[in-house]
């Protein structure tokens, strides 16, 4: 089963599936995702902590963390999903509902428990406004935007409510062990991409041998520390150059020392050259949605479409395993 609503500033789908992975499928990607998980057996990779994935869980992804999920059977693995740009809320509303939304100092502020993933979300209404989208799947096109729009909006909106009212939900909280020795690593990491940072750096500052510092990252990451710091520092570069930063000025501002170092380092994080997500707007979706999913042979999704930009193509999700489990469907 699959439908979704797919146009140049979202992406939104309803997904029964049966594909597994062998592993986490890590990557980011520079715009929002709301996420309700229905069934399956799934565990979530966030920002360097593991959860196990209950029905009826809500998630909000933010823009440039990493994330993964990895799905362990064959059980039905049913989600909606809606990939968004801030661009297709109201003026008028749009600040208020994105100040609801968390962002990367949230992430690193508020763990063990987060109140932007949620357990239990049945209570609050959240589903029966994913469920709608459904319906506007099989609406007259010029009706699509304003309802996607509205219900966007309506999902925000209940969010924020949820989180002015903690008690009417729970949080969903980390299993995995070696996640608090990983957290303020990150948090160094992450606020310090302009600075050099070393395996050396990272061993004497946090007072962990350098072979631990590394299986830190293996099990919870899925790459080494210094392949996470490569990566990071890609990812902030090129929202630069999306916004308009020349290539010349960003990689000295991401702790590069080169730009041949950073050129090299960009072409083998994005398989693009710096020079071609220089960008003053955010693009369309649509061709990097088939690309992604056209990696996988044995999986179509749907003709390539015509779309020469693409928030899916020039800001891909960085596939360090593979790609985004929440765009396969069944063969």
């Amino acid at each position: 089963m699959y439908s979704e609503i797919l146009t140049p500033d979202y992406h939104m789908a309803h997904n029964i599936s049966h594909v597994t992975s062998e592993n986490y499928l890590i990557h980011s990607h520079p715009f929002y995702e709301l996420y309700y998980f229905l069934s399956g057996d799934v565990h979530l990779l966030y920002n360097g902590a593991e959860y196990i994935l209950h029905p009826h869980t809500f998630v909000i992804f933010i823009p440039n963390i990493f994330h993964g999920l990895h799905v362990l059977t064959q059980n039905p693995y049913e989600r909606y999903t809606a990939h968004f740009t801030p661009d297709i809320l109201s003026v008028d509303r749009r600040h208020m509902l994105m100040s609801a939304l968390p962002d990367a100092e949230d992430l690193r502020t508020t763990p063990p428990q987060v109140p932007f993933m949620l357990e239990d979300a049945q209570s609050t209404g959240l589903l029966s406004l994913f469920q709608s989208f459904d319906q506007i799947a099989h609406m007259p096109e010029h009706l699509r935007d304003t309802l996607v729009s509205t219900v966007t909006e309506a999902i925000l909106a209940r969010f924020l409510l949820c989180t002015a009212d903690a008690g009417r939900t729970k949080p969903i909280t980390p299993f995995h062990k070696g996640h608090n020795e990983l957290v303020p690593i990150l948090d160094f990491i992450h606020q310090n991409l302009q600075q050099p940072i070393s395996l050396n750096l990272l061993s004497e500052r946090f007072h962990v041998s350098k072979g631990k510092l590394n299986s830190l990252f293996h099990s919870q990451m899925h790459m080494t520390t210094m392949e996470y710091v490569t990566q990071r520092r890609i990812r902030y570069a090129q929202q630069l150059l999306i916004n308009g930063v020349p290539a010349s000025q960003a990689y000295g501002l991401v702790g590069f020392e080169d730009y041949t170092g950073f050129y090299r380092a960009y072409k083998k994080v994005t398989g693009r050259a710096p020079s071609e997500d220089r960008r003053p707007v955010i693009p369309s979706m649509e061709k990097g949605l088939w690309n992604v999913a056209s990696n996988l042979h044995q999986i179509p999704l749907m003709d390539s479409p015509e779309t020469e930009d693409s928030i899916w193509v020039h800001h891909t999700a960085t596939q360090v395993t593979d790609v985004d489990i929440a765009v396969l469907r069944d063969p």
